[in-house]
């Protein structure tokens, strides 16, 4: 599969409907219905940049350590609302989003090249390494910025989904 990932900033509706489903069949029935409307004025495409970013914010690893918090929750780290091995999704509920939003406002591109640097280039766990890769990540993480500013302002929680 492609591993493509994109955040979507979710209605009162959606994330209450999202957060009553009973089991990781309804949860993704409901996810796929949030991404099929595909509302371009909620949501933002990561590419295949969202791992990238999510190293660049957690200390160069994949890994869902919550020692980077909040800056850990933009991508993966939330809570997980589906399990199979198929598909991610990740909530982060409307006060972290305001937590995620200011953490990453703070996030200029030394910072974030800092943290990109930290990735291990040694291991074969992220093959893009380089300074193509970094313009890629960091292309789409100045865009993720806007809209994570922008979900705070309208108070809403997002999920970050992904194909696997």
């Amino acid at each position: 599969m492609s591993c493509l990932g994109v955040l979507f900033a979710l209605s009162v509706n959606e994330e209450s409907n999202l957060l009553a489903a009973s089991g990781d069949r309804e949860a993704l029935l409901i996810v796929r219905e949030i991404e099929s409307r595909w509302d371009s004025c909620w949501l933002c495409e990561l590419g295949k940049s969202w791992e990238g970013i999510h190293r660049a914010l957690t200390s160069g690893q994949l890994n869902l350590a919550h020692d980077t918090y909040p800056l850990s929750h933009a991508i993966l780290s939330g809570r997980r609302l589906y399990f199979g091995d198929d598909y991610i999704v990740s909530y982060v509920s409307s006060s972290q989003v305001k937590q995620i939003a200011k953490a990453l406002g703070g996030t200029d591109l030394e910072v974030f090249r800092k943290g990109y640097e930290l990735i291990d280039r040694d291991n074969g766990e992220y093959s893009f390494y380089g300074d193509e890769d970094f313009d890629y990540c960091y292309e789409y993480f100045t865009q993720m910025q806007a809209f994570y500013a922008k979900a705070a302002e309208h108070d809403r929680a997002t999920i970050f989904t992904a194909d696997q």
